[in-house]
């Protein structure tokens, strides 16, 4: 049995060494970057066992992600593939306002190709807990129907059903995030 499982995207996020706008920007920091990856991080640096369940693209992104989680000692079901890139996003320093801002570049993306077939039914349901958030429903139809059936399995189990609305508005319109 399993305490954890998560199931979203993760992305490679690249920070901006020096303010200004990206086009005069020539030093990042990468680092991978996900709610739901980050949630079962956490459990794990508390002594819990946790799992993460998405899809990576088949590149070095997607390797550096899997490598990364992996080494903190997760139970990582991903699916590499060769059709689509793994996600990343920049991280803009003081322009146009102070403060940061984020671009994103995840259309397309591996992750959101994941669908209820990528889910591992019994790993899922040996979790006490499942975790997801509003990013993955927003990413495609097929993400928001894997998130139905793993929570469906979940209740069907008894685990308890963790769910942070992490609303993006870049990634919604404000039609469907109200029929959602």
């Amino acid at each position: 049995m399993v305490d954890l499982v998560s199931m979203g995207e993760t992305m490679i996020q690249l920070n901006a060494f020096t303010s200004g706008p990206l086009r005069y920007v020539n030093y990042f920091e990468k680092h991978a970057a996900g709610t739901e990856s980050n949630v079962a991080v956490g459990m794990v640096r508390m002594g819990y066992s946790a799992g993460w369940i998405s899809k990576l693209g088949d590149d070095e992104l997607g390797r550096y992600i899997h490598g990364f989680l992996r080494e903190r000692r997760r139970r990582i079901e991903v699916r590499f593939d060769t059709g689509a890139p793994t996600g990343l996003y920049f991280v803009q320093r003081d322009y146009p306002v102070p403060g940061k801002s984020v671009i994103y570049y995840y259309v397309g993306v591996r992750a959101s190709k994941l669908a209820p077939e990528d889910i591992d039914v019994e790993y899922l349901a040996s979790a006490k807990i499942f975790h997801t958030t509003g990013v993955t429903l927003a990413l495609s139809e097929s993400c928001r129907k894997t998130v139905d059936k793993a929570i469906e399995v979940a209740h069907g189990s008894g685990a308890q059903v963790s769910f942070d609305t992490n609303i993006r508005l870049k990634l919604w319109s404000q039609m469907r995030l109200r029929r959602s």
